[in-house]
């Protein structure tokens, strides 16, 4: 008679187990399965890899792509990237771009009439002294 192996480690169940799971987006690729992510909640840069079957079934990661991301408990600045979020469609991308312009059109148009109601010396409202009134020269007659 065999006795069963367990699968999990001596010291914890694998439901007790902690997992770090975030989301994040691509920053930069290093090589063929290494990345840099920054992780949503935290704006945090972690390094990743990618995990086993992401490799094994040829998914394409590339920049600026949506990961889930599970974060290593010992080393908090790596992580093994096993999830790659389908890309949006096209109309939801430019449904999100033209929110983002408005948004900074927005953030311009308040800073413009922030810089309006300040005085500037040198604005077109103020009066500016020039001597172009007074015709006299100033260099002396050589006559």
């Amino acid at each position: 008679m065999k006795k069963k192996k367990k699968n999990s480690s001596p010291g914890k169940d694998n439901n007790e187990r902690e997992r770090f799971i975030f989301e994040g987006t691509i920053v930069d690729p290093i090589k063929d399965i290494m990345f840099h992510v920054r992780l949503d909640h935290t704006d945090e840069i972690v390094l990743g890899y990618l995990s086993g079957k992401i490799r094994r079934n040829r998914i394409r990661v590339l920049l600026g792509d949506r990961v889930k991301i599970l974060i290593n408990e010992f080393d908090a600045k790596k992580g093994k990237i096993f999830y790659r979020f389908p890309p949006q469609s096209k109309k939801t991308r430019l449904e999100k771009s033209k929110n983002d312009h408005q948004a900074i059109e927005n953030t311009t148009s308040t800073e413009s009439l922030l810089n309006t109601e300040t005085t500037n010396p040198i604005s077109s409202d103020s009066p500016q002294s020039t001597d172009q009134g007074n015709s006299k020269d100033t260099t002396p007659n050589q006559d």
